[in-house]
């Protein structure tokens, strides 16, 4: 055999061996995969959408069901994939995560039907425009093919309106039912100074999620320590119906005598099934320390309501804006700043005041060493006697006492502030002492 002949064998079989790959990999027509068009053009697939609710109108924050329905005379073939929802001042929840399947008879024709429910909340008073949504479905035809591909439904739309007088209900909305509830956990009754009552506060709403319940404000009581913890919210399903739910625990710590007032609770909501305003309401609870009589006058809860957030951001800007403005008049007019560094009254203030804070924590001896950078910069001279000699009062030698010394301090109060003032006047008597010498030149 020449050369030439062995190439062209060689080539022969190169080629039988891709013809027979190719028609391995070929699938068969019965596995096939087709489009959708044709079994909608012949009337065997079909796609309806529809808004759940026949009651109208509909409210703000109440909840609008839209669903929509795939039929096919075949059978699905996997699971359906929904895009395009996206409304927007509407809050959307997630798709579930498994269709209603079902069958149907029409006609003497059995049709396999797949239901999904999307649910979403309004949230402003206007017309709502639903988009067009994008259906991933996968069937099999009667005929055994295998079909593939994107359907696309109707656009729908929907108005929602505001409840009659729904701005003198602030905050509101709208259920088909709300409960609120107030719990004590702990006495009520001879409660000692820093004992503990824990309340909690727990609203549930029918046909609204968790996370669509507002926050219900706590407010100072006066004698008492607020620790709120974090809410806990959630939304669990009761017959088909969706039941919301927030809880929040606010612990109370006693810190002085009192008869105290935990204020009530109010919430306005539009009950969509009456068309009616109705409130749920949590009734006040008294607390009491032990000796006070049951006849002494109630502590309330303080309630600021006057000033809103963007009330309060205004304020800052003005109080800030403000103190600028007098510490730059007052370094300006007065005469005694003008022979000190700028702004040199402000770093006495923040050393005095790191003081204060390390005292209040038990840095004793920190609170010695910012105290002598304060006397070193801003005292009297070297040559002044010592701080001790100038100060003369209990509070300093309580300071040096719990700092260096090995027995218990009886005095629990350091006031630091005195300390401060006991040099300041000293320096002052002995510049008036000293005239016309003058100190630190």
């Amino acid at each position: 055999m020449t050369k030439t002949q062995r190439i062209t064998g060689t080539k022969k079989k190169g080629v039988w061996l891709c013809m027979m790959l190719f028609l391995l990999l070929l699938p068969s027509p019965v596995h096939a995969t087709e489009g959708l068009g044709t079994l909608v053009r012949d009337g065997r697939l079909r796609v309806t959408t529809r808004i759940a609710q026949t009651q109208m109108p509909l409210y703000v924050t109440q909840s609008v069901t839209v669903h929509i329905e795939i039929a096919t005379q075949g059978r699905f073939n996997g699971g359906t994939r929904i895009r395009g929802m996206q409304v927007s001042e509407a809050i959307i929840l997630p798709p579930p995560a498994f269709a209603v399947n079902a069958t149907r008879t029409v006609d003497g024709k059995q049709w396999a039907v797949q239901t999904w429910s999307l649910t979403l909340y309004p949230l402003k008073e206007k017309k709502y425009l639903l988009p067009a949504l994008s259906l991933d479905v996968e069937l099999v035809d009667r005929e055994g093919l295998a079909r593939r591909g994107v359907l696309h439904t109707k656009p729908q739309t929907f108005t929602a309106q505001l409840p009659p007088n729904a701005a003198e209900k602030e905050p509101w909305l709208a259920a088909e039912n709300v409960t609120l509830t107030s719990t004590l956990r702990g006495p009520t009754e001879n409660l000692e100074k820093g004992a503990a009552v824990i309340r909690t506060i727990e609203v549930e709403a029918e046909g609204v999620p968790g996370m669509m319940l507002r926050e219900l404000a706590s407010f100072p009581i006066s004698g008492l320590a607020l620790y709120p913890d974090a809410p806990e919210v959630g939304t669990a399903s009761n017959r088909g119906s969706r039941l919301g739910w927030r809880r929040q625990r606010t612990t109370y710590i006693v810190q002085k005598p009192g008869r105290f007032l935990l204020p009530e609770y109010t919430l306005n909501w539009w009950n969509i099934h009456t068309a009616q305003w109705e409130q749920a309401t949590t009734p006040a609870q008294i607390i009491q320390t032990k000796g006070i009589a049951p006849s002494a006058p109630l502590i309330k809860a303080t309630r600021n309501l006057d000033a809103g957030p963007s009330s309060y951001g205004v304020w800052l800007w003005l109080l800030g804006g403000g103190s600028l403005l007098g510490a730059l008049i007052v370094f300006i007019l007065v005469p005694s700043m003008k022979k000190r560094k700028p702004f040199q009254f402000v770093a006495q203030w923040n050393v005095r005041r790191r003081t204060r804070m390390a005292v209040s924590k038990g840095k004793t001896l920190y609170a010695i060493r910012l105290f002598y950078q304060w006397y070193d910069q801003y005292g009297e001279s070297q040559k002044s006697p010592s701080v001790r000699a100038r100060t003369d009062n209990a509070d300093f030698d309580a300071l040096m006492e719990r700092g260096f010394s090995d027995h218990k301090v009886e005095r629990d109060t350091i006031q630091t502030d005195i300390i401060f003032s006991e040099v300041a006047r000293s320096k002052r008597r002995k510049q008036a002492q000293s005239k016309p010498f003058l100190l630190n030149d």
